[in-house]
């Protein structure tokens, strides 16, 4: 609930990622000591919580779109168990429980995947930028 709480209050964050995709290629990729974000964090983060690694990455409204996702798959699997329970429309309650659960899923790789790519971007974009110092 609080990390629920967390991704509302944060929502604002700058979602740079979308430009830095159409310049850098994630694929050309190659890890330095210096980089700020770690892809296999973000892609840990992202498995322990769809979302999460999307905001270590600070973009906090990709995070929460993913989130929200997983939430609305997750909810179609519980009306399906619910369904199942009242045993109405057993059929249909265990066709919402696999279909919810299948998006689940999706979703969750899904998640740490575009998280790692997430961080790989954003990285190639902070080391093209222009240096300014004494």
């Amino acid at each position: 609930m609080i990390l629920i709480c967390f991704f509302i209050l944060t929502a604002d964050g700058v979602a740079q990622y979308e430009e830095d995709r159409e310049r850098f290629n994630y694929k050309d990729y190659v890890r330095s000591p210096v980089d700020q974000y770690r892809p296999i964090y973000a892609g840990f983060l992202a498995a322990m919580f769809p979302g999460l690694g999307h905001v270590y990455c600070n973009e906090r409204a990709r995070g929460v779109k993913v989130f929200k996702r997983f939430a609305g798959s997750f909810l179609v699997s519980a009306t399906g168990l619910v369904l199942v329970l009242a045993s109405e429309s057993v059929n249909l309650g265990y066709g919402f429980m696999l279909g919810g659960a299948f998006l689940m899923v999706g979703n969750q790789i899904w998640s740490i995947v575009d998280a790692s790519r997430v961080a790989k971007v954003k990285n190639m974009a902070i080391r093209s930028r222009p240096r300014v110092g004494l």
